[in-house]
Formats: structure tokens, sequence, C-alpha cells
């Protein structure tokens, strides 16, 4: 209180006249606490970021749009229940040479293989095969297909080399622009494989950290790019968003069961459909903590290493039995490895000995991919660490740091609940596949996709919202097309008449003061 020149201070504590300087312990806390929470997998804030401000700039500074008109497809690569895929010719309005494109005429799931596509070329630029644009063939009714493309990036996927009698080798030109300088032998071999795996690891590190799970990871789905010499990620036509809900519905699954781990469905059971979209994102990091979704594709990669390091489950047929072999010793690969090395089967045999090297740093990293309990696998950032890529001891540090729960971990307590709800999905039944040809490569084992997937509404309402944009870039493009036609027409017709001009003064001879006139 100020009397007169004398100044009269409160007795009360600093805090409780609000005189208090410096920073607050609490308030660091609980500003620390919100922003490792809003930034944990599948991440809150840039997940809002990239959907609120970066996907409504690619939105408006995408000013090039292409229709059907301006493709010219070639022959066609793949049929199956969910579309086609072409190569083709791609032309742009600037009357350049054409690009070399794959096009895919979709009949199902074509919107959220957009968004994921799209996000991912945003968020992983160079981890998956370069995504052009996508639009709408008709009046954007339900039964309408969209058309997706993408730029052509090489002739082979890792399938299509695992078949021939040169793998790995024939993968070295591909990657290394060279033959390697080392004998043949495990060592070569080890070299390509282990690039190989080290992209294809940091392409799903990237996938899973803005929230996106594959679904639908195998050979067939990775293509070695000529361009870049480096493994991309291919068909996100499987792929659930789970930051937002896109492309997921509980209770139903979308796998190849020849890749799939053994629980088959991502999230549990008894998870709820995803609320709205703000309140989905929000909740988004305790659902990715309680389920480890990110696991179902790691269990996928390893079985995808063991065809690799293993010429005997190539084929269709016997990597279903090792499927089955697997589930009958209860997934314990040591298990069926001591089987295998019983019998003395010739070409086991040598692979085991491929992956002994380096003090069994192969066969340490499968026996952490391929097991049972989702949240007993590596997470993809985790695996980059593995001593097999030269991790070392951080690559240890890692690992045991990924393994470490965090708060969602201590509220939830024992989660062997979830694990029980996962694995109870009775019978090994099957559902429908993103990749074109596994219906005729498995001869019809499949059953019928549920169509509920395609009817998810924060698919669709996204899908609406980018069709608005697009149309009126349609229009924009087809107004300035009238234009140039009309400007066409005027420079021909001008030609016409100068070209008929010369050729009636030629022929009649007129005076000087007619020709003049006609002028």
């Amino acid at each position: 209180m100020n009397c007169g020149d004398v100044v009269h201070r409160s007795t009360l504590d600093p805090v409780l006249r609000m005189e208090q300087k410096g920073l607050n312990p609490q308030g660091l806390a609980l500003l620390a606490l919100a922003i490792a929470y809003l930034t944990a997998t599948p991440g809150v804030l840039m997940g809002a970021i990239d959907y609120y401000i970066l996907d409504k700039i690619q939105r408006l500074t995408n000013v090039k749009v292409y229709t059907k008109d301006d493709i010219k497809l070639g022959r066609k690569l793949a049929v199956g229940g969910f579309g086609t895929v072409y190569r083709g010719d791609l032309y742009s309005d600037d009357k350049g040479s054409p690009k070399e494109v794959i096009v895919k005429k979709a009949k199902e799931f074509g919107a959220a293989e957009v968004w994921m596509n799209e996000r991912l070329m945003r968020a992983a630029p160079g981890c998956f095969a370069d995504f052009i644009t996508a639009f709408e063939e008709g009046d954007g009714k339900p039964d309408d297909p969209l058309w997706l493309i993408w730029q052509y990036e090489g002739d082979y996927t890792l399938y299509d080399l695992m078949q021939k009698k040169e793998w790995p080798y024939n993968l070295e030109p591909l990657l290394f622009g060279r033959e390697l300088n080392l004998p043949k032998g495990p060592r070569r071999k080890a070299v390509s494989m282990q690039l190989v795996m080290q992209q294809l690891l940091t392409a799903l590190a990237a996938c899973h950290r803005t929230g996106i799970v594959h679904r639908d990871i195998k050979p067939q789905n990775v293509i070695i790019s000529a361009r870049d010499q480096k493994v991309k990620l291919i068909d996100l036509g499987a792929a659930a968003d789970l930051r937002i809900g896109i492309n997921y519905v509980p209770n139903e699954f979308l796998l190849d069961p020849r890749y799939a781990p053994p629980q088959q469905y991502i999230m549990s059971t008894q998870t709820p459909e995803a609320p709205p979209l703000p309140v989905a994102a929000l909740l988004s990091p305790i659902l990715w903590r309680l389920n480890n979704p990110d696991r179902f594709d790691m269990y996928s990669t390893g079985v995808m290493l063991m065809q690799m390091l293993f010429p005997a489950l190539r084929s269709d047929n016997n990597l279903i039995a090792f499927n089955r072999k697997l589930e009958s010793f209860d997934y314990d690969l040591d298990a069926w490895r001591a089987f295998q090395e019983k019998r003395g089967a010739k070409d086991f045999l040598e692979s085991f000995a491929m992956v002994d090297l380096d003090d069994g740093a192969a066969w340490d990293l499968l026996r952490q991919l391929v097991v049972y309990v989702p949240k007993k696998r590596l997470s993809a950032r985790a695996a980059l660490r593995h001593r097999w890529f030269g991790g070392g001891l951080l690559g240890k540090l890692t690992i045991a740091l990924a393994r470490v729960g965090d708060v969602a971990d201590q509220v939830v307590g024992n989660d062997s609940w979830l694990e029980g709800a996962m694995s109870k999905t009775g019978t090994r039944a099957v559902g429908g596949l993103s990749e074109a040809q596994l219906a005729d490569e498995l001869q019809g084992v499949f059953q019928t996709m549920p169509r509920g997937l395609r009817n998810a509404s924060a698919t669709v309402a996204w899908w609406r919202q980018r069709q608005v944009a697009f149309k009126r870039q349609l229009v924009d493009k087809a107004r300035k097309g009238v234009g140039r036609n009309l400007g066409q027409l005027g420079q021909s017709a001008g030609k016409t008449i100068r070209e008929s001009k010369k050729v009636v003064e030629k022929r009649i001879k007129l005076p000087g003061w007619l020709r003049s006139t006609t002028s």
C-alpha cells in the first residue's frame, strides 16, 4: 500500500501476492509432459500440422492436374479383385516427352491408398514409390473407379529377383551400380541383403512414425528403384492410418496369411471404432502403446528375411508349410531350427551356416522379429540398431530402451488380457489382399474382403474435400485450354487467309491499285 512517501508491503507469501518471479517447476514438468505426449508416436502435434496445414498447402500449390485423357495406357501388369495395374505414359501441357508411369485403376480402397501415398510423400520422401496424382473416373459415384499414378522406377520387385538363380548377386548392379569386388560366398551375399533390410527398415520406421501400418509387407511389395538405386515400398492399399483412423475398422482385417503374424489383427478386436478425428488423434499415442500395431509389419519383415536367407522358403507351398510347422512349435524359431537340423536338409544346413556368421547376428535378428507376442518383437527403429547392421553397444542400448514401457504401460499394468483378446480369432480365416495377383497365386484360398472398410467415414470425408480442390483446378485448366485453342484457331485462320491471298495474287495478275484494295 502507498501511504504518502511510505510504502508498506504485505507479509504474505510472495506466491500468494503473485510476485513470485522465475520458472515454476510444476508448470515446467506439466509442459514437458504435454510436449512428450504430443510428439510421441504416432505424433499428435505433427499429425495436426500435416492434416490442417501441409495437406491444405499441397492442395493450393499443386497446380498440375491430370485426367484420363492425359494417360496413354500400355501393357497390363496385373489384374486382381481391387484393381488393374498398367504401364503407361503421362502427358503434360508443356508438350515435353511423356513420363513413364505406373497406373492403377482401383475399384476398392482407392481413396485410402491416395491418402497413404500423399501423406508419406510429405513425411518420408524417397522411401516409397514416387506418387504423382489420382483422380476419379465419372461423377464421383461410390462404384466409380479411381486412377492412381506413380512414377515408373524400375522393372524388378524383390520377389522377381529372389526367384532367380543369381540371387542375391543380382542385387549388386541395382544397388551399387556394379558388381562387388569380393569373392562369392556367404560374406558377399550378406552385404546386399543387409543393405536391402536397412533401407526397408528405414522406410518402415518413417511409416510407423506417422502412425501408418503397411499391413502387406512382402517381397512383391518391395521394388528396387533403378533411378535412385535403393529399396522402396509400394502398394499402400491395405495400410491403415491409426492416428486418425483412415482405412481402419475394428474386427475386419486385411492381410496375406503367408506373411502375417498369428494375431491377424493390428489392434485388439475390443478396440472401438475411431471417434471423431480430433479425439482419435489425441488418443492415438495411448492406443499405439497398448497395441504395438507396428509390430504387425515387423513379423512380416522377419518372414521376408527368412525367405531372403533360406532358398527353401521362396516357394508358396514351402512358405505355407513353414508357417504350419512353426505354429506346431508354438512359434519357437529355435525349436523349428533344431527340427530342420535333425532332418539334415542340405538347403537349410547351408543357410544355417550363413546366419551363424558373426556370432549368429542374422539368426539373432530373426529370433527377435519372428516372435509370437507383438511387444517382444523389435520395432523398425530398434532393428536398425541391431548388431547385424553393425549396431554394437549402441544398438543393444537402443533395443533395450525400445522395450522400456512408458506412462501408458504403467497405467494399464498387466496387459495380458490384450494379448489374449488379440489371439482369439478363431480359425485362421483370411481376408482380401491389395496385392493384385495373390488370388491367382494361392488359387482362391481367400475369402471376400468385408466391404465396410471402403466406407470408412474419415476416408470419405477427406476424399470429398480433396476432390473439391481438384475440380476447381480442373475447371481452371479447361478455361486455359479453351483460350489456348481459340488462339490457335485464330492463328490458323489468319495463316490460311494469307496463304490464299498469295495464291490468288500469283494466279491472277491484278493491277497494283486493285491488289492494295484486296489487301
